[in-house]
């Protein structure tokens, strides 16, 4: 009986281990679909858009121009890719590309593993790793970088160094040297100097490894010391330091306690999410235990006879996330500890919990060889342990605010009809003003948001007759029409609407005076619970929000829908109902 019961446990763990990453990328992509917008948000604005107006138009050099610290030439390709090739922009090419970048990673890091836990009795404990792996690359703690289109920096600028290394360490571990190895590595460590500005440290680093891997390899060294200095000449030419940005020695001599405190609470940051609200003391153990796990895996490394180039490599990419978090650490610092704990900075700190659970294989594999399955169980329990406590946040992936797609779509309702709506466009750029030029002109073309059918040419049909009275009628109502401050061209306009024959709700709105003139527009998708239970249950995001010209307020005769042509008489006591 216990026989059949240990048999059963230790066919179960596999189980697990298998099902896990499953479950955390089925609910990354799930989390990623309910958070969708197609709203440009925050940095888009300046770093997406206008970079495709100025490069369409032929200016070079805004290809490798600073955006904050950054020269983000390999997020620029995608952006030209999105903008160019996707019918002007579709968003979700950018996203699907997150998530690529994070498959990525886990692909390099499984490579990594074949190299260096081989063999039939090292199956289990790869298993057990890779699994592991995967959680960690697809934890939704980083949400915003899966979710927000410009966010393929933080995603590759983890993969390009990570495969270059790989490339550079196997290289080193054959006796021809593989030149078409090393001529991809040094390609992917100068590449990776355009994904973040700590690509800018790869070529370094990978000629640091070099020597301690193979010392005699002056060849390679020479020529990755050569590529590294032609790099931060291109870097740092024209290089203009962003204000409000700490600066690393700066921080360091002024407040080093500070700087080390910031560090370990980003390398442990995964674990802050351990607990609901947050917890301090989860973080800040996960963060010195992975500080000493790195110094000892770099002094076991370091102090052998002979050194493995593939181990070596795995460290070097280690000590580029560390220096990584040294930077962000001292730019960042002055705007509070609690920086360290965004989403957007817990990329690289599960990048390196991946690399030290893969060199923590290898040096099992090192020192116990055929006897390394004995940590097998060991280290899938560590994996489940850990998917365990990760489980709750990954859950809150199906806890997306639904409305905040539709806020960001009335914020470009208001940039399309040029309303000077401050405070609602701020909701997706802090400084309206400086998006009027911008704007202008991605609507002249089409692109990104504004060519979406509820907000296409819509600034252009204002004062225009409407197209051909749709034969269905609409139910809806004008709850609320309130100034705008400081515009007083437009009222903002709130309701619902809702097309009772079809159930369905029309993507878009636009408002008619009594002879069919368009004088206003409406977005749709707010949440209306109250429609739900008093008209029907599929109107619950029949809620609009929009502008009306402000002369033509009480001018409303017609609420037309758009995407579901219907038609709604305004003040009609049958169809203009309020719910309840």
């Amino acid at each position: 009986m216990n026989q059949g019961a240990s048999r059963r446990s230790s066919a179960a763990w596999p189980l697990l281990l298998l099902i896990a990453p499953l479950v955390f990328i089925g609910l990354a992509a799930i989390g990623g679909s309910l958070r969708y917008s197609p709203v440009p948000y925050w940095d888009m604005w300046d770093g997406y858009l206008d970079f495709f107006i100025k490069a369409s138009g032929g200016d070079l050099a805004v290809w490798w121009a600073q955006h904050n610290e950054h020269r983000i030439v390999f997020s620029r390709l995608l952006f030209w890719i999105d903008l160019a090739l996707m019918d002007g922009g579709s968003t979700p090419f950018l996203i699907v590309c997150n998530y690529l970048l994070a498959a990525g990673c886990v692909l390099i890091f499984h490579q990594f593993l074949r190299a260096l836990v081989a063999g039939v009795e090292g199956r289990a404990v790869r298993l057990a790793i890779i699994s592991l792996v995967c959680v960690l690359s697809f934890s939704w703690v980083q949400a915003d970088n899966f979710t927000w289109g410009f966010q393929s920096g933080f995603f590759s600028a983890q993969l390009l160094p990570l495969t270059a290394l790989y490339l550079l360490g196997r290289s080193l571990s054959t006796s021809s040297g593989h030149g078409g190895l090393f001529a991809g590595a040094g390609a992917l460590g100068a590449a990776s100097a355009g994904t973040m500005a700590g690509g800018v440290a790869v070529l370094p680093i990978m000629a640091l490894a070099t020597v301690i891997a193979r010392p005699r390899a002056w060849r390679k060294q020479l020529v990755l010391a050569a590529l590294a200095g032609i790099v931060l000449l291109a870097y740092f030419h024209g290089y203009q330091s962003p204000s409000g940005h700490g600066k690393v020695l700066d921080t360091l001599l002024g407040d080093p306690a500070g700087l080390l405190q910031f560090m370990v609470f980003y390398l442990g940051s995964p674990a802050f999410h351990f607990v609901s609200g947050g917890s301090l003391v989860a973080a800040t153990v996960a963060g010195i235990v992975t500080l000493l796990a790195v110094v000892l895996i770099a002094l076991r490394v370091l102090l052998a006879r002979s050194r493995d180039p593939m181990i070596v490599c795995l460290l070097a990419f280690a000590g580029y996330l560390l220096a990584m978090a040294l930077a962000v650490a001292g730019g960042r610092l002055a705007l509070g500890l609690n920086t360290a704990f965004s989403g957007r900075y817990a990329t690289p700190a599960l990048m390196l919990w991946c690399a030290l659970l893969v060199l923590s294989g290898a040096c099992l594999h090192q020192r116990h060889g055929r006897n390394i399955r004995r940590y097998a169980a060991a280290l899938g329990g560590l994996a489940v342990a850990t998917s365990l406590l990760l489980l709750p946040s990954q859950l809150r992936a199906l806890e997306a605010d639904r409305d905040a797609g539709f806020r960001f779509l009335v914020a470009a309702l208001a940039l399309e009809l040029e309303v000077h709506d401050a405070a609602t466009i701020k909701r997706i750029y802090p400084y309206p003003d400086a998006l009027l030029a911008i704007q202008r002109e991605a609507a002249r073309r089409d692109l990104s948001i504004f060519g979406h059918p509820a907000l296409r040419d819509a600034s252009l049909s204002l004062g225009q007759l409407a197209q051909e009275q749709p034969h269905s009628s609409c139910a809806g109502y004008v709850d609320q029409i309130a100034e705008v401050a400081p515009d007083t061209r437009f009222v903002q306009v709130s309701g619902w609407i809702f097309h009772p024959a079809s159930g369905r709700v029309p993507h878009s709105a636009s408002l008619l005076d009594q002879e069919g003139r368009i004088i206003g527009h409406v977005v749709t998708g707010a949440s209306r619970p109250d429609v739900a239970a008093a008209v029907d249950e599929r109107a619950g995001r029949s809620g609009f929000g929009g502008y009306l010209l402000a002369g033509r307020r009480d001018a409303i005769a017609f609420l037309e829908g758009r995407g579901v042509e219907c038609r709604l008489r305004v003040g009609s006591p049958t169809a203009n109902r309020h719910p309840g």
